[in-house]
């Protein structure tokens, strides 16, 4: 659209000086100007208007909201001194000088109106309510515009009663399931399409009257029409207007706020096209100046209404002095927040203050943006970002997630979710006993799996009554919500949640938490009024198959009202001194002499649209929107005047990065390749090297705490140690401290299925019951073991986690059933070789030095003829092991362990150490047990791989090593009494994945650990 000269004017401002100095500067001047020729020489209407500087007749139109709070920020601060200043100039050597300065610095301001153009659309429609200055042809009636869920909503209802066989064009075949879901889905798409088109003053009906026939997608459009057509038809019949419909009225026949009498446009270099049609309009009635920053030299660069033109900016070279040094290369996103933070604790170190006038932060990427607050904060910098953020993840939003999740699926995730809320937790136990509850909870989890609430009501044998009380509080909660009016439940038991507590406004927490309420509430109210538009949430049976039914429904409902109250966006209070982390378009405003920008990527910037299913390029150049083309020229033109704008003493600095925070590999933004063409290998060569080592000295790596644990020699040993604590402590002393004296444990609240133990307690189970079934003792029928130990799984199965099986469980228990049939099938062979089962899960008592360790033996088999044992352990691990194999290892290289550890079984060959002692204390037990028996020892096997399931005795178990595993096991349970814990075993780092207390250690387990003594500080050994 051309611009016409009808009250037109373009003006530049000078690169030469900031974009946000030269505005004040001029807005004041003129309106100074204006009211000084109004009063001529009297000087007392000359002070006057000095104590009273009014802007207020002027409408200054900024691309942003953050350009705008940044203008009204400036000319409270500087436009007393500026008017000032002029005024000492003017009566230079009068004696009425000093007393106009005085007079002056006292002056009130009443500030220019300054709005977006989506603020100005606000304004315009208040405006036409109250009578206000003509932007169009005249005022209408105040329109009543849809709220965005129901614009959505009616996109739905339109999805839903829709014969897609007439809409083959749009939807080539049916979705899969055609529900609210999908409806959804396709909704928000649409409504996204609109939004764009209505930057052009365009909807589908008129892109669709635009296109010939032999356009490619002419069928498609025009059925995109027709569905927008029935689209606005449903929100009319509500007297709704939809956005592009309120727009085109307020445009045409909105007022300006009365008593403005100028329209300044201020450094915006995209206007929409619908903005330029509006500013044409008010042209033909009030002065519109287009203010471009830019010096006067570069008007053939910018067409009337000063935008860019793309032809000119296309092939501009970027003039930056000093390429070199003002472009970096970092790694990610996270050296990039280094940079930026390193830089402005520089400036922090010359004055609290200093980095808040004199450096500036461009961040483009956002994955920048959080490891940049945490290295500004490291450094005691405050940083402020003025775009603030949605209200997804807040406090509120997680319990609203929560609470939405359990209403949706009665599984044990959803209610630990909404149980471990802090807000849940204070309403179902006070200050008190929710830490204990929680516990509980997780282990219940751990121990049975329980799918839902009520298998977990079922397992939860707790003395505990607070904690089944809240059991079943929260069961009340979940039908509350799935009852009838959703709206009213949700609240209600928002109530019960909230029910005794009270709030003060004067606590920034509880401010926020009375701001986050009234928002939800404004967001209930806006789903329950839009929910009208669509019967299908409203309770109508003949849509109700496309929610599923009411509760479906009422579902839908929540999940709506939870996303409306995740996109608002919430402010917080700038601290004092805070460096603002500003966005690509604020930038031009930033006044501070030191600019850094980073996240200077391609895809950030210039920012490009590419693989759009409705709007391809071409459609987009077709219809007049913005192209990628016009994108370029604009973020060219951005960059130029960052770069041309600070000179001399000032600097720009540019920052991009490599790959991004997930790895994906990035390029540096076209713009910067923009140079001479002899000189762009050089540039492609310095733009994709390898980013260099940071200078200056790294910060070491430095341990922030050391878990504290009770010093060994003032903690009482158990009165009875497992006979695997021998295992453990052979294996790490100190984890054996962790585990079998403090007894800590890991609890994993996570796990979806049964980890190794659980797994081997449950064929266990199966295994104890086939060894005490007297029927089976002889038994050589392979098929009926089989039936035996399916029976016996099933029922330890249920025992264990109930009737309800999840599909990882399902999984597991088959391949537990698996392998016993395999046993089975060994176990009928053994019984026709003569043995049989002489006792299970034996349990025994034996001394070892001044200790008593405690066991309990699988099973003992006895030949029936020869009278011979065999001292059985099951083995349900992936892999068959060997006896020998788990019990003796090679000596770690490098290892000094005392002889007793060692065993040798020949001269000359290499001593092996003792891993593990379990089998031959099985065997000594024994042996006391039915002295003068022939007695082996070996492993049961149930693997994975069910054809190696088999009994794997050690065989050539001798004399030598009975006495060997003895002196070890003394040498054990003596360095236990003199508890020597010490030193850890550090392990390799595929070995820490499988070791329970890895998450404790950091760098080493000795460096983590401290010893707290009883009347003394903590001491690191």
């Amino acid at each position: 659209m051309a611009a016409s000269q009808t009250g037109l004017r373009l003006r530049f401002f000078t690169w030469e000086k900031p974009l946000l100095g030269q505005a004040v500067e001029y807005l004041t001047a003129s309106a100074l100007a204006q009211r000084a020729s109004a009063v001529g020489g009297n000087e007392v209407a000359r002070l006057s208007v000095l104590r009273a500087l009014d802007l207020s007749a002027q409408l200054v139109v900024v691309p942003t909201q953050q350009a705008g709070r940044r203008l009204r920020e400036a000319l409270a601060a500087g436009a007393a001194a500026q008017r000032a200043t002029r005024l000492q100039v003017s009566a230079s050597g009068e004696p009425a000088a000093a007393a106009t300065y005085a007079a002056a610095s006292r002056t009130a301001l009443f500030p220019p109106l300054v709005l977006t153009f989506d603020a100005l659309l606000e304004v315009l429609g208040e405006a036409g309510a109250g009578g206000g200055a003509v932007a169009g042809a005249g005022a209408s009636a105040q329109i009543q515009h849809a709220s965005p869920s129901q614009v959505l909503l009616a996109w739905v209802d339109v999805l839903l009663s829709a014969e897609l066989e007439a809409f083959r064009a749009v939807f080539p075949g049916d979705p899969p399931a055609r529900n609210f879901s999908w409806a959804r889905g396709m909704a928000e798409q649409l409504a996204s399409l609109q939004d764009e088109l209505r930057e052009n003053g365009l909807g589908l009906v008129e892109v669709a009257a635009r296109l010939e026939p032999d356009f490619p997608e002419f069928a498609r459009w025009q059925e995109l029409a027709e569905l927008e057509r029935r689209q606005c038809a449903r929100l009319a019949d509500f007297g709704l207007a939809g956005p592009l419909e309120a727009q085109r009225e307020l445009l045409a026949q909105g007022r300006l706020p009365a008593g403005i009498e100028r329209v300044v446009v201020l450094a915006w270099p995209d206007p929409r096209p619908m903005v330029l049609g509006f500013l044409e309009r008010v042209a033909q009635v009030l002065p519109v100046e287009i203010c471009v920053y830019a010096a006067e030299s570069e008007r053939d660069h910018f067409d009337g209404w000063g935008r860019p033109i793309p032809e000119k900016w296309a092939a501009r070279e970027l003039q930056l002095p000093d390429f070199a040094a003002r472009v970096r290369v970092c790694a990610d996103p996270h050296e990039q927040a280094e940079r930026l933070a390193d830089t402005a604790a520089l400036y922090t170190r010359e004055g609290a203050n200093a980095a808040q006038g004199s450096l500036a932060l461009g961040v483009l990427d956002a994955e920048i943006l959080r490891p940049l607050e945490t290295a500004l904060r490291e450094r005691g910098v405050p940083s402020f970002n003025p775009t603030g953020s949605d209200r997804r993840g807040d406090r509120l939003h997680q319990l609203l997630c929560a609470l939405a999740a359990f209403a949706r699926e009665d599984s044990f995730q959803n209610l630990a979710r909404l149980a471990r809320q802090p807000d849940v937790l204070l309403a179902l136990f006070g200050a008190t006993e929710g830490t204990r509850f929680l516990a509980e909870l997780d282990g219940v989890y751990e121990r049975h799996l329980p799918p839902d609430l009520s298998a977990l009501r079922a397992k939860w044998r707790s003395v505990d009554r607070a904690g089944t009380a809240a059991l079943k509080r929260l069961g009340e909660w979940r039908e509350v919500l799935r009852r009838g009016d959703f709206s009213a439940a949700g609240q209600a038991v928002l109530a019960q949640i909230f029910q005794g507590r009270s709030f003060d406004l004067s606590v920034p927490e509880d401010a926020e938490w009375v701001a986050a309420a009234e928002v939800w509430a404004a967001c209930l109210r806006e789903v329950a009024e839009a929910v009208r538009l669509c019967p299908a949430l409203g309770g109508d049976e003949r849509f109700a198959s496309a929610v599923g039914g009411e509760r479906e429904g009422g579902e839908a409902f929540l999940a709506l009202a939870i996303e409306c109250y995740a996109r608002k966006r919430v402010f917080g209070e700038k601290p004092a001194g805070a460096v603002e982390l500003q966005g690509w378009l604020e930038l031009i405003w930033a006044d501070a002499p030191h600019l850094v920008v980073a996240g200077l990527n391609e895809g950030k910037v210039p920012a490009s649209v590419s693989g759009d299913l409705f709007l391809p390029e071409s459609l987009r150049a077709k219809l007049g929107l913005k192209t990628n083309v016009q994108r370029f020229a604009v973020d060219a033109y951005y960059l130029q005047s960052l770069a041309a704008s600070r000179v001399g003493a000032a600097r720009l600095d540019v920052l991009f990065g490599r790959v991004s925070a997930k790895g994906d590999p990035l390029k540096p933004s076209r713009l910067l390749l923009r140079c001479e063409e002899e000189d762009l290998p050089q540039r492609v060569q310095f733009l994709f090297r390898e980013p260099p080592p940071r200078g200056g000295a790294a910060l070491a790596w430095s341990r922030a705490w050391t878990l504290q644990l009770p010093d060994p020699s003032e903690v009482e040993l158990p009165l009875h140690l497992p006979v695997t604590g021998l295992r453990a402590w052979l294996a790490c002393p100190l984890r054996f401290y962790l585990s079998r004296v403090l007894k800590l444990r890991p609890v994993d609240a996570a796990k979806v299925e049964m980890d190794a133990r659980d797994f081997g307690t449950l064929c266990h189970a199966a295994l104890e019951a086939m060894g005490r079934e007297e029927a089976l003792r002889g038994c050589t029928d392979a098929l009926r073991l089989q039936r035996f130990l399916r029976e016996a799984l099933d029922a330890a199965v249920a025992r264990q986690f109930g009737r309800r099986l999840s599909v990882p469980l399902r999984v597991q228990v088959e391949s537990a059933r698996q392998r016993l049939d395999a046993l089975a099938v060994e176990q009928a062979r053994l019984h026709a070789e003569g043995w049989r089962i002489k006792r299970v899960e034996w349990e025994f008592e034996l001394p070892i030095g001044e200790l008593v360790f405690r066991g309990k033996i699988d099973r003992i088999d006895e030949h029936e003829a020869s009278g011979a044992l065999r001292v059985i352990d099951y083995k349900t691990s992936d892999t068959a092991e060997s006896p020998e194999r788990v019990h003796l290892v090679s000596l770690p290289k490098g290892a000094e362990l005392p002889a007793w550890r060692l065993f040798q079984a020949e001269e000359g060959k290499k001593p092996r150490a003792w891993a593990d002692l379990q089998l031959p204390i099985y065997e000594r037990v024994c042996a006391g047990e039915f002295s003068g028996r022939p007695l082996r020892c070996g492993y049961f096997n149930l693997p994975r791989a069910v054809a190696d399931t088999a009994l794997s005795l050690w065989e050539d178990y001798t004399q030598e090593l009975t006495a060997s595993a003895w002196g070890c096991a003394v040498g054990v349970a003596a360095a236990i009494a003199r508890r020597e814990f010490w030193p850890p075993r550090e392990l390799k780092p595929w070995e820490a994945r499988r070791d329970e207390f890895a998450t404790l250690f950091q760098r080493g387990a000795a460096d983590s650990i401290s010893f707290a003594r009883k009347g003394e500080e903590a001491a690191a050994l």
